[in-house]
């Protein structure tokens, strides 16, 4: 006979046996610009899949070479947000997941239309701001770039014609309309298309095939579907600001003066 406290005893062993080993705090790396849809999707996503796992995440807003070198070097655990398309081969201790967990395109701002794109190469002839955006910097010599900090220092270049072009996803859009870059121009169609992943230092190699595991299961039961679809109504619904943004000079170099 099976005594009732036999019974719970039993449940509660097989539910532990469910739990991970021991559960993580994991920090991940996340791009330091304003918040955007892509940031706030791939953030939701990880956090799930890590709840499902049983860990838990925190992320640390940092610039975008050093936050994968801090994962190459094992001094952070992850980083939340690259484009697939990405030369990584100098961080030999990352391991990638491979689920897309973001997705956008990258596209040329104007002051009204300036140009019909045909893929990234044709921005070649135009002068550009924009922030250290690893496709940009692989296209090589021959292209006319100011790097800047953020992309509101690019956008008030643009604004003021220090540079004609300026150079972003598309979701950085909303953010500029609601900062008061309302006069903005994107030159239709986009410059290429770009899916994003997430990275794990190579210590965490099993744990890069969970998640994997993890978020596919999610795909696969409409949960991925269901935490991205309400974030990408929100930064759909995109609104100028009524006053524009109050003048702040830059530089040559993109820097504030």
């Amino acid at each position: 006979m099976i005594y009732p406290s036999q019974y719970r005893l039993g449940i509660a062993i097989g539910l532990l046996a469910c739990l991970p080993a021991h559960a993580l705090q994991l920090t991940f790396a996340v791009p330091n610009s304003p918040p955007n849809r892509l940031t706030e999707m791939s953030q939701a996503l990880l956090t799930e899949a890590a709840h499902r796992l049983g860990h838990e995440l925190r992320f640390l807003p940092l610039p975008q070479e050093r936050g994968l070198a801090s994962v190459d070097a094992g001094t952070l655990d992850g980083d939340s947000l690259r484009s697939t398309d990405l030369d990584l081969k100098s961080y030999t201790r990352l391991t990638r997941i491979n689920v897309v967990i973001a997705d956008d395109e990258l596209v040329a701002f104007g002051v009204g239309k300036v140009f019909t794109p045909h893929g990234l190469k044709s921005i070649r002839p135009f002068s550009v701001a924009s922030t250290r955006i690893k496709e940009l910097e692989q296209l090589g010599n021959g292209y006319h770039f100011t790097f800047v900090a953020t992309d509101i220092q690019a956008f008030e270049m643009l604004r003021r014609g220090r540079v004609k072009l300026a150079v972003f996803p598309r979701s950085v859009l909303c953010p500029a309309r609601k900062a008061g870059y309302s006069d903005l121009t994107i030159q239709e169609p986009a410059l290429q298309h770009l899916e994003f992943v997430a990275h794990l230092s190579i210590r965490h190699e099993k744990l890069a095939r969970q998640f994997e595991r993890t978020l596919l299961d999610m795909r696969r039961d409409g949960s991925m579907e269901r935490i991205q679809a309400p974030i990408r109504r929100k930064w759909a619904n995109c609104s100028a600001a009524t006053t524009p943004p109050a003048f702040r000079p830059v530089c040559t170099d993109g820097r504030d003066c």
